[in-house]
């Protein structure tokens, strides 16, 4: 083997690096992504279970999700409903994460993630 293709090869192992960390670093927004829904979804339950979000509740909901590394949270939902009617819970956040950019230099990223369901109220208070 001469120098020249063991320049391409160093060279193809080099880019092809890159795009494995590249794909691999999109990936772990996905994931979170996912917890997000999953956590979220939760506390629509205890919309649909107790009519609204308690100040408590909702404060619950932040840490979580500061947890898994949302920041700026929005939450839109009711206090209290009756039961049979519709309740909206409406949760917004940014995800701010690092990957490797076209020029192989690191840059900061960020999502806007945002959830919105509805659910008939099934409590009896």
């Amino acid at each position: 083997m001469d120098i020249g293709n063991l320049i391409v090869l160093g060279l193809v192992v080099v880019f092809l690096f890159a795009i494995a960390v590249g794909v691999l670093e999109h990936t772990i927004p996905f994931f979170d992504r996912l917890k997000f829904d999953n956590t979220v979804n939760d506390y629509l339950s205890i919309v649909q279970k107790t009519g609204g979000l308690t100040t408590a509740q909702r404060n619950e909901l932040v840490l979580k999700l500061e947890k898994i590394s949302f920041n700026n949270i929005v939450i839109t939902a009711p206090t209290s409903t009756n039961w049979g009617e519709e309740a909206s819970l409406r949760v917004e956040a940014d995800y701010v994460f690092s990957a490797l950019g076209t020029n192989f230099f690191k840059s900061d990223n960020t999502l806007r993630a945002s959830f919105l369901n509805s659910t008939i109220v099934m409590t009896l208070d």
